[in-house]
């Protein structure tokens, strides 16, 4: 046998092993993983997707792995991994696949060249975090301690029927709360046709002002309640995969340059810096107009909301060939590693950070509901921090082409 059969003999057995220790690896693993040729195909079993999926390999060997996507990122995730592949960049990306009980769940996908002794790429090394999981596991391990199991699924029991008690609660105070308004909004035209009297007392004419000023304190929390049981009942419809968007192709900078202004007049003693492209007139993007608004809305807020009242929150818009990315800076506390993954869950509210004054501290839903909302309209979100450096919230949506 000469020395060329030997080198091949002993590297089919090298890669024949490698082979065995992935597929013992994919078993053993809590995340998704697989192995694909340069070009995406799946060549090797992966006991992980498997047991997330319930596909066996006969399925989603190949490129059959695209059937277990959702039907609208199934496009979008393969632009982003022939970009990949192009470039040989670390692959980063999301998109949902159908789990094992017949529900999309959102996976956050990461993917690496493997490189051969000349450094080229002769396949990928994907892993998927099942976020659903990850934070059923980070709230389970912060509430019970070690060995628990029947305590876990007790939990798991008590959280579902308090999701559900949520949306209940949610639609009930819908009802109550719209007679409050009109009831007051009621009184608070009666009253201002009074100041309109001639030759009212004085002290009559304090009281009403008075009561005008009470008034609109009232039907301002009142519009702070219907804004908490709107995020509650959008949680309600995320978990339940009942969120419905209607997406429609429209030029969103002058709905930004609108959404800027009005909350530059909802707060006008703060100071709110524009960086918008110069030579870009038009940006053409699939969204809903109503939810778009709300992801902007939050972004800014959450930047006001934090930031020192001195320093001027900035945001900055920025186009290629491919995505539109907005992006708000503050000069607030600034989040940890830790601190900026948990951000996105829903009731998460940072530890020893106050909101500012003029600002109620919410029921940390915002940022939970505005990443779904993201991913549902076929973008990327994300966050950029330092403790003591402020932050910087982004987000990116895929342009009408």
């Amino acid at each position: 046998m000469s020395k060329k059969q030997e080198k091949e003999i002993a590297e089919e057995d090298e890669s024949q092993q490698a082979q065995q220790r992935f597929v013992a690896l994919s078993e053993a693993t809590s995340d998704i993983c697989w192995l694909t040729s340069v070009t995406g195909e799946i060549k090797t079993v992966s006991r992980s997707w498997e047991k997330f999926t319930g596909q066996r390999f006969a399925r989603y060997g190949d490129f059959g792995w695209l059937q277990a996507l959702y039907p609208d990122d199934r496009e979008r995730f393969l632009s982003v991994l022939k970009q990949s592949v192009e470039t040989g960049q670390v692959l980063k990306s999301s998109c949902r696949i159908q789990h094992i009980d017949g529900k999309y769940r959102t996976v956050h996908i990461s993917s690496i060249p493997v490189l051969d002794e000349h450094g080229k790429v002769y396949e990928w090394l994907g892993t998927g975090q099942d976020m659903i999981a990850q934070r059923h596991d980070m709230q389970l391990s912060k509430l019970l301690p070690d060995g628990c199991g029947e305590s876990h699924e007790e939990l798991a029991s008590a959280e579902k029927q308090r999701d559900s008690f949520i949306n209940i609660v949610s639609h009930e105070l819908r009802t109550p709360l719209a007679a409050i308004k009109g009831n007051l909004q009621l009184a608070q035209r009666r009253l201002k046709r009074l100041t309109a009297v001639h030759d009212m007392p004085t002290e009559t004419g304090n009281a009403i002002d008075s009561a005008l000023m009470l008034l609109a304190r009232a039907l301002n929390q009142v519009g702070t309640q219907n804004i908490m049981i709107g995020a509650m009942l959008d949680v309600s419809r995320i978990l339940a995969n009942k969120l419905e968007l209607l997406p429609e192709s429209i030029d969103i900078l002058p709905l930004v340059h609108k959404t800027v202004e009005q909350m530059r007049a909802s707060v006008p003693e703060r100071t709110i810096e524009c960086d918008f492209p110069a030579n870009t007139t038009v940006i053409m993007v699939a969204v809903d107009v109503d939810r778009f608004t709300q992801v902007l809305t939050q972004y800014i807020m959450n930047a006001l909301k934090y930031a020192p009242a001195e320093y001027p929150v900035q945001i900055k818009l920025m186009v290629d060939e491919q995505e539109f990315r907005f992006c708000v800076r503050d000069r607030g506390p600034g989040l940890s590693i830790e601190e900026q993954s948990q951000v996105w869950e829903r009731f998460y509210q940072v530890k020893d950070i106050p909101a500012q004054k003029g600002f109620s501290p919410g029921l940390g839903l915002g940022l939970y509901i505005s990443q779904a909302l993201i991913h549902a309209l076929h973008g990327e979100y994300g966050v950029e921090s330092r403790k003591g450096e402020g932050s910087m919230f982004w987000f990116t949506l895929p342009l009408v082409v």
